[in-house]
């Protein structure tokens, strides 16, 4: 039987507790959890949790809610990206959501929400006509290796993946808010710089401030001061856990998970 004294993983689930990956069962902080135990390769119904907070979203996988687990992973071993098979395991612990983006989780997500808000002006959609060509801008593309270098060492694909999900959903809603003839050429470059942007957020903490300048420069171009927001600190609900568990983040506002 698993105890809390096992190993520690993340799982993640829709806002009605269901695991995104694994059986139909909502969790609850508290509750013992136990799926098929079958062959991992053989049986979907087992839950798939991840040492790494950073890889655990799967992809486009946004609202969602965030539990710390322990348990014993199934056979094979954990992967690279540090996910695991889980049969059974205690649920310690449900953290904020946006940890799942990265230590800059809330600021992707207010960065969406403003961005989303937003009717772009003439100016700003004609600077992200040119985002395709930043191809041989060599500043650019120093920024972009040393942001690629920085994902594999924290373990952080997954998060700038989903970011770049909320963040290119957002643009693209921007651009068509302008109701503007040239819009429609824009969109490509609203996602490229939004690709762009969800890296640079994600791996902030790992890059020089030029770095960081270089590259997110289209989506602060295009979006102003919308990449100044700040991350909402109202209508924030406290976690759920077991006693013993260490004091974790908070939600993501519901105002950004609706992005």
């Amino acid at each position: 039987m698993v105890t809390t004294n096992d190993p520690e993983f993340f799982v993640a689930t829709d806002l009605g507790g269901l695991p995104l990956v694994g059986p139909g069962r909502p969790l609850e902080v508290g509750a013992r959890v136990t799926a098929a135990n079958h062959i991992p390769w053989r049986d979907i119904r087992l839950f798939t949790g991840s040492t790494h907070v950073g890889e655990v979203l799967p992809p486009k996988s946004w609202p969602v809610r965030l539990f710390r687990v322990a348990g014993r992973p199934i056979a094979p071993a954990q992967q690279s990206d540090g996910s695991v098979y889980l049969g059974e395991f205690v649920v310690l612990a449900e953290v904020g959501a946006d940890a799942a983006l990265g230590p800059h989780g809330s600021k992707v997500l207010a960065v969406a929400l403003t961005a989303g808000n937003m009717r772009l002006s003439e100016s700003s959609i004609t600077s992200l006509w040119t985002v395709g060509a930043r191809g041989g801008d060599l500043d650019w593309l120093r920024a972009s290796k040393a942001a690629e270098a920085a994902l594999d060492h924290t373990h952080r694909h997954a998060a700038r993946d989903v970011a770049a999900y909320i963040l290119r959903t957002a643009a693209l809603r921007a651009v068509r808010a302008t109701g503007e003839p040239m819009a429609p050429r824009a969109y490509d470059g609203a996602r490229r710089a939004a690709w762009d942007a969800a890296t640079a957020l994600t791996v902030r903490d790992q890059l020089s401030s030029k770095d960081l300048r270089n590259l997110s420069s289209a989506w602060a171009l295009a979006f102003g001061a919308g990449w100044k927001a700040r991350a909402p600190r109202q209508h924030q609900a406290p976690v759920r856990q077991l006693p013993a568990a260490p004091q974790p983040g908070t939600h993501a506002t519901q105002e950004a998970l609706a992005i």
